[in-house]
């Protein structure tokens, strides 16, 4: 073989490898970045989704996070959705805890909202940001790649822990409304 067409021959081979890579990688990204839900609730019985594979399992470029929502009442019924998930309504009991698992996406604009309905108050919010806020109750657990976010709803409001590890010094965020 002469060396323009080897030549050739090695560029092309480079370039289906790179082209092979972002393709693997476009399909990581849409994966990784849809919400796992972890309900941690023995009574309900919820409908099984595609992205129910536990989160260690999909890959992540971006770091992993864990919101913690602990209820401190019973009968807390809640919403909680992003732009590309409907997590669906959920009940909680004092003590109990929801958890949604995802990842970060790459344009930076991960969100999750939640509506809270107790007795009768209701409340929505966002329950993450990425950006600025998430930082005021967020803690990393892992050099910044894996990080926990924590609520507790009581009957009063909405708080956020002040320490973590375990989170403590509660700090009221939003009352009902």
């Amino acid at each position: 073989m002469d060396g323009e067409r080897q030549g050739k021959v090695v560029w092309a081979v480079r370039v289906k490898g790179k082209l092979l890579f972002l393709f693997i990688l476009t399909l990581n990204l849409f994966n990784a970045t849809h919400a796992n839900v972890h309900n941690n609730d023995v009574h309900a019985q919820e409908e099984k989704r595609d992205n129910d594979v536990p989160y260690k399992y999909k890959a992540c470029v971006m770091s992993w996070y864990t919101i913690h929502i602990e209820s401190a009442v019973n009968n807390l019924r809640f919403r909680c959705q992003s732009k590309d998930d409907d997590l669906g309504i959920v009940t909680r009991n004092a003590g109990e805890m929801y958890e949604i698992k995802f990842c970060l996406n790459v344009w930076k604009s991960t969100v999750f909202f939640c509506h809270f309905y107790w007795e009768s108050k209701q409340l929505m919010f966002e329950v993450f940001r990425q950006g600025k806020t998430s930082h005021e109750y967020c803690f990393s657990r892992v050099h910044g790649f894996k990080n926990d976010c924590y609520w507790m709803v009581r009957d009063d409001g909405f708080y956020i822990p002040q320490s973590c590890n375990p989170p403590g010094n509660w700090v009221k965020k939003y009352y009902w409304q």
